[in-house]
């Protein structure tokens, strides 16, 4: 940039990150500064409208930020995103079986005047990785659903094959 030109203030602000961790067999709570291009930097892909579709969520798990810890000495990481119109987004892993199966609770507040959106990922897997289990369930007239249940197998060659239980097709 030269001197003659002008900073882009178009530029959307990214929302603050907050990373809280707890590690097993501890009481307190560890807090580490985030950067939002560290959680979707290098290869990950970033989140077409972060706030309102929390579709990308699974495959963002907050541990890999904590690359001086192994996963099977976390026990819980919250994740908090706060945009600059009021939207915040809080998620919630809870880690078992060595850091194989975590259990992923996620709020959503879009603004004050809109109802708080609630869902969680159950996340099971074995050891060796050969089949896991998905199931996410949120909420319908102040009710736990389902809103997706699906297994996938690895195959002998490597390949994998999915099963989706709900919705039916």
């Amino acid at each position: 940039m030269t001197g003659h030109e002008q900073p882009d203030t178009t530029a959307t602000l990214q929302p603050t990150v907050t990373l809280r961790y707890r590690l097993q067999d501890a009481d307190e709570w560890l807090v580490r500064d985030v950067d939002f291009e560290e959680l979707f930097g290098g290869a990950a892909e970033h989140p077409e409208d972060l706030f309102h579709d929390v579709d990308w969520v699974p495959q963002h798990a907050a541990v890999s930020l904590l690359d001086d810890i192994g996963t099977a000495d976390v026990a819980v990481t919250e994740l908090t995103f706060e945009g600059s119109g009021g939207e915040k987004l809080t998620v919630k892993e809870t880690f078992w079986n060595h850091g194989h199966s975590r259990i992923i609770e996620v709020m959503q507040q879009l603004d004050a005047q809109s109802e708080p959106y609630w869902e969680v990922i159950v996340d099971l897997r074995r050891e060796a990785g050969e089949t896991y289990e998905l199931l996410r369930l949120g909420r319908e007239h102040g009710a736990v659903v389902p809103l997706h249940h699906a297994v996938t197998h690895a195959r002998p060659d490597g390949s994998k094959q999915d099963l989706t239980l709900f919705p039916s097709r």
